[in-house]
């Protein structure tokens, strides 16, 4: 969201080298209020997941490591969500899963 209110579809990575954001790859839909979290896997960098468009969205995006794309996955989370937190833990080690 930018300081009008507006969601966006432009993410920003952070740079270790300067210390500063810098663009990265835009997602398919303006999202407000999402999360995300880094990857443990050799195919995405990165996850996001919930936000707002216009509903609490489901939705689980993974930005693709060799290409720097962001795609929305086949998966969703089984409550649309806002405001979350994000956490890459082994399902094993989660009571329930």
């Amino acid at each position: 969201m930018d300081d009008q209110y507006k969601r966006l579809s432009s993410t920003e990575k952070w740079s270790l080298e300067d210390y500063s954001w810098k663009p990265s790859a835009n997602l398919s839909e303006a999202i407000s209020w999402s999360s995300a979290v880094s990857s443990n896997t050799d195919e995405f960098i990165g996850f996001m997941a919930g936000g707002y468009p216009w509903r609490y969205l489901k939705n689980i995006y993974g930005l693709k490591r060799r290409e720097k794309t962001w795609i929305k996955l086949n998966r969703t989370m089984k409550i649309g969500r806002i405001s979350h937190s994000l956490l890459n833990i082994p399902a094993n080690q989660v009571l329930g899963c």
